[in-house]
């Protein structure tokens, strides 16, 4: 717990290091016009009286601790820092400046944030950031050529290819089928003819012989 930091806005109550709770770090930023000021006692009290508690317990390499839980300390250890840090309200409405993203907090979370890429991330984070940034928006180019030359392209020289074949078959190949089986018929029925076989030959009858057959 010695190295977690604790960072918290407009926060419904106040954290605090402690004996119990030995944060390496423990602020917490408050616009003056929030209304959770009303609710944390130790905020309010803080703001009225300018006693902000510095740092709460402070480490050293020995392993010793000491508390600097005052303002006093603060001025013997530059390095202590307020648990409490009062922000000029930028909105002027207090349910707007209460928002974390709201004008008040957000410069407080940027300054945070810089803090804690400068103390914690490597030199080189920033330009591995950069290429992971440059390899995404190239990939997400190449996808949108790739697409396009897809739709563009590929797509119509498919359906170009599956009507060609379709009309192939519907005007040529089933034609070329059906000329091929009649020729072949015939070839068969002239080769019965060639042998002597019997050879079928229709029955026609007459329409007289049809007439009487429906009369009857």
């Amino acid at each position: 717990m010695s190295q977690i930091e604790v960072i918290c806005f407009g926060g419904a109550e106040a954290l605090e290091c402690s004996e119990k709770y030995p944060f390496a770090r423990c602020i917490n930023y408050y616009s003056i016009n929030d209304p959770l000021l009303f609710v944390v006692p130790s905020a309010a009290k803080a703001l009225r009286t300018g006693f902000m508690g510095m740092g709460g317990i402070k480490h050293h390499k020995g392993g010793g601790r000491q508390s600097t839980a005052s303002s006093l300390a603060a001025l013997v250890d530059p390095d202590a820092e307020p648990e409490f840090v009062f922000l000029t309200p930028r909105a002027g409405d207090p349910i707007v400046d209460h928002g974390l993203f709201g004008p008040t907090y957000i410069d407080a979370l940027r300054w945070e944030g810089r803090r804690y890429v400068t103390l914690y991330l490597a030199p080189w984070h920033p330009i591995l950031q950069f290429a992971v940034r440059k390899s995404n928006s190239l990939s997400d180019g190449l996808t949108i050529i790739f697409t396009t030359i897809l739709r563009k392209t590929v797509l119509p020289l498919v359906a170009l290819v599956m009507m060609t074949n379709l009309w192939m078959k519907e005007h040529i190949i089933i034609p070329i089928a059906i000329f091929l089986s009649i020729i072949w018929q015939k070839m068969l029925e002239w080769m019965r003819i060639v042998r002597g076989e019997d050879v079928y030959e229709p029955v026609v009858i007459p329409s007289d012989v049809k007439a009487e057959a429906n009369a009857s």
